[in-house]
């Protein structure tokens, strides 16, 4: 197995993965939802901004190193990121709704991961996540959903 290709991978999905986590609990703080913020906004907002310029130099090692197939998903899944990213910050615009947004940044990282693994000729079969994280955010969604009063 090439360990470097395999560290430089590993920490290009873990600031990613960060990104992604920061963004989304920036998200649910903006929307009022107390189950799954917990983050200042001026802090997380800050932490974005030092995950990006990590981001911005494992990125390049990506690129030395990455198989072609592993950087395309790669690739796919940063710019998924960065849509959730930028909603978080209130930069640009997107009309696509916020749970579409996610799931395809789940479903990107789902490839990054499959190549990268298949790239390093890592076994074991699948480590999805997309499909179940869909559904637990549904059913999560569903039972902190406000009820209505009727009278």
């Amino acid at each position: 197995m090439d360990e470097r290709r395999m560290e430089a991978y590993r920490e290009f999905a873990q600031v990613l993965k960060e990104i992604q986590a920061v963004s989304l609990k920036v998200l649910a703080t903006v929307a009022g939802d107390k189950y799954r913020s917990g983050l200042d906004e001026t802090a997380a907002l800050a932490r974005l901004a030092n995950a990006d310029i990590r981001h911005t130099l494992v990125w390049e090692n990506v690129l030395l190193l990455g198989e072609a197939t592993t950087v395309a998903a790669a690739q796919d899944w940063r710019e998924a990121v960065w849509r959730l990213e930028h909603r978080a910050r209130s930069v640009g615009e997107t009309s696509e709704p916020l749970p579409e947004l996610i799931q395809q940044a789940n479903t990107r990282r789902d490839r990054f991961y499959h190549a990268a693994r298949h790239g390093l000729g890592v076994s074991g079969g699948s480590v999805a996540q997309s499909d179940r994280l869909e559904q637990r955010a549904a059913a999560s969604f569903e039972s902190h959903r406000p009820t209505s009063s009727s009278n």
